[in-house]
């Protein structure tokens, strides 16, 4: 399946993720055309593009130095691109890559059986679906339902979906996962960083981000969250010495305000 970015907004989008035209596909948000950035079969793997970005702004991330504010979330509603899925099924009830998105969701909620029949169907409409085999063959693989796959594509994928559901648990487990094939994995390390922040969990934080501090020691972004996430711990020592090590790393005129706001309010 192809991932859509755009450049406004710097995200990537899965299609069920965006709008359409008939002819181009753009940003829910701002309505921007987006660049196809290719295809899994084209090798081109979630991880590449949002390493390829900088790590989430602390301002969107914590809110505020002060007080980190957890995120509301309605467990009820259904993601967005779940939503359009079923619409898609609505208008045509054989159209495999819906059905297949559907499979993928139902796995993520670990609704094994579910999945397992959809993709068979699937299989059915079209025996040269590949990928509803290769998740059918996983799955035959690990007799036990219980066990991950071990190929990092499917695992990021797995990883959105958790995240769009809420389904934090679920979530950190994938991305630890993706940890334990590739330590340096940059997207897994920071989808942790803002899924232990919710859970108000500073301590992983703190571990997470020294690790990618090592990995962009000039990245001045990463060096604030983690004196963000040490005042959180109360550990105002670290606090100031991330700071001022942001602040020599920093270049970034908006960035600087926020060093400078947090080194006077803890000076």
């Amino acid at each position: 399946m192809a991932l859509y970015y755009c450049y406004d907004c710097k995200n990537a989008f899965l299609p069920e993720r965006t709008i359409t035209d008939g002819d181009q596909l753009f940003c829910k948000k701002c309505k921007s055309e987006l660049t196809n950035l290719g295809t899994e079969s084209g090798k081109v793997s979630l991880q590449a593009h949002l390493e390829a970005q900088k790590i989430t702004p602390a301002s969107e991330m914590y809110h505020e130095f002060k007080l980190i504010k957890t995120k509301n979330y309605t467990t009820n509603k259904k993601p967005d691109f779940l939503i359009d899925c079923e619409e898609k099924l609505k208008r045509n009830p054989l159209n495999t890559d819906a059905l297949f998105t559907l499979t993928k969701w139902y796995y993520s909620q670990n609704l094994i059986d579910e999945a397992r029949a959809i993709a068979k169907q699937i299989i059915k409409i079209d025996n040269n679906f590949y990928k509803a085999h290769e998740f059918l063959s996983e799955l035959n693989a690990n007799r036990n339902n219980k066990l991950l796959p071990t190929d990092i594509p499917t695992l990021e994928e797995m990883g959105i979906n958790y995240i769009q559901s809420n389904n934090t648990s679920q979530a950190i487990e994938v991305f630890e996962k993706i940890l334990l094939i590739n330590s340096k994995h940059a997207a897994a390390q920071r989808y942790l960083v803002e899924l232990f922040t919710q859970k108000g969990e500073f301590n992983k934080v703190i571990h997470l981000l020294n690790r990618l501090s090592l990995q962009f020691p000039n990245d001045a972004t990463i060096l604030f969250n983690l004196a963000v996430a040490c005042y959180n711990a109360k550990d105002i020592k670290r606090a100031k010495s991330n700071l001022k090590a942001a602040k020599e790393a920093c270049r970034s005129t908006e960035l600087m305000i926020e060093i400078n706001e947090f080194l006077n309010h803890i000076s």
